[in-house]
This record gives structure tokens, sequence and C-alpha cells, in this order.
């Protein structure tokens, strides 16, 4: 019974992904070093390291990683925010892209503000990230604005896009 009640509010379960089996567990201190070597390698600016420990410590915040064959692959996470779900990071090893585990991930957190309550979400994403934006947009998120200069390291805008959480959580 628990094992079923855990699967339905996406508690350390595992879901299929179009290429073997990604398993999805809740962020942990000990995933911390293996995630910030992901981010490293995937942004110009990347988050600390202590910002994924607090992130594991905040109960305002929830992140999951995704593991193919026991090693971390990626991860997402949001923070809750009174009024809605605001995903603040979105992130796959980039020799892991495009294998549907960002799609995985997304629509993991869909299921978790759901449960949590929400009926909408939204991301900030730089206005260059083009493949970002096109997965976003396939998802059902819609661009709202643009915000000018800011990402602080370059200077980019970003295109803020919300997603209507509807339905019920998906299994």
């Amino acid at each position: 019974m628990f094992g079923r009640l855990k699967q339905l509010l996406g508690i350390d379960g595992k879901q299929p992904s179009g290429d073997g089996q990604v398993y999805l567990a809740g962020l942990k201190i000990g995933d911390v070093r293996e995630v910030h070597k992901i981010e490293s390698a995937s942004y110009l600016t990347p988050w600390t390291a202590s910002a994924f420990e607090r992130a594991c410590e905040d109960d305002q915040e929830e992140f999951w990683v995704a593991r193919l064959a026991g090693k971390i692959v990626g991860y997402a996470g949001f923070r809750k925010e009174p009024e809605l779900g605001h995903i603040v990071n979105v992130t796959v090893h980039p020799d892991y892209r495009r294998r549907g585990i960002a799609t995985l991930l997304l629509r993991h957190l869909f299921n978790r503000m759901r449960v949590t309550g929400y009926d909408r979400t939204y991301l900030e994403v730089r206005e260059t990230n083009l493949a970002a934006q096109s997965l976003y947009r396939k998802l059902g998120f819609r661009p709202v604005r643009t915000v000018k200069g800011y990402y602080f390291d370059t200077g980019e805008d970003a295109v803020i896009m919300e997603f209507v959480l509807t339905g019920e959580p998906k299994r």
C-alpha cells in the first residue's frame, strides 16, 4: 500500500525514459558533488556546491536527480513560492542530452507541484537558449515577458515562460 502511495506522490520512484531506465530520487547531500560537476560542465556561471547543499535542507525547495545505471545524469528543482512553483534549475549532463531526461524531470516536477497544490509554474531561460525554449514550448510553456539584462554574467535577457498545471498528477 505504501509503495503505491509513494508512486502516486512521486517519491523516490522510477520512471521509464526512451533510453533505458532512469530512476528519479530526491536530491541528497551525498549527491551534491556529482550534481555540481554536471552544473559546472553545463554553465558559464554555475551554481555553487553550497547552493545545492542549501537546497537539500530548505523545505521551500524541492530538487530531484535522474540516475541512469547508478550515475546521476541530470537534476531539476523548484522553489515553493506563495502562489506558484518556480522552476529554478533543469540540467542534464552534456553526454546525456536529447534522450528525454529533461522532459522526464520536468514532468515529475509538474506532478510534484500539483501535489503541493500549485496550478501554475514559471521559469527563466536565456534568450539565446533556443534548444531549451523549444523543449519548454513542446511541453506547453508559453513566453509571458522578457526581462532585460537578467543574467548578471553576460547581461543577457531572460524570457519568462509560464506553464499551467492542469489535471490530476500523472503516474
